[in-house]
């Protein structure tokens, strides 16, 4: 994966959390007794991603290639969305239990990319993320 993001980097952020995930996260960041409960909070959290619905049950997501690689950038506000994909981007909205699964075999995802409340998962890492749900 790209580096453009680190997994937990334990800095203080000059952006404010806009919401209790991200202020979740940054505990986190902080606390690495409090990822177990922030990877629970990933599966359970309104995630938003760049795309369009195909047909009913088929959604069409915009993933960016980083160096050869395809990846989803995912946001944990609307705000962050449009931040980085702009105003007009058309978004969707999952739960990340549900954005998690439609992910394609061997492809990871990067939460809050260009942000302080960001950080990738491979899709190893997610693959053990979706284990915490049952």
């Amino acid at each position: 994966m790209m580096n453009f993001i680190k997994k937990f980097a334990a800095s203080k952020p000059k952006d404010q959390a806009l919401n209790d995930f991200e202020r979740l996260f940054l505990k986190a960041m902080h606390d690495p007794s409090a990822r177990e409960g922030f990877y629970l909070a990933l599966l359970n959290t309104d995630l938003y991603v760049g795309g369009r619905i195909q047909a009913p049950g088929e959604a069409n997501l915009q993933y960016y290639d980083f160096a050869g690689e395809k990846i989803l950038p995912v946001f944990s506000h609307r705000d962050r969305l449009k931040s980085v994909l702009g105003p007009e981007a058309p978004t969707l909205t999952f739960k990340g239990l549900d954005l998690i699964k439609l992910l394609k075999s061997g492809q990871g995802m990067a939460l809050n990319p260009y942000s302080e409340f960001g950080r990738e998962f491979d899709f190893l890492e997610l693959e053990e993320i979706l284990k915490k749900a049952d």
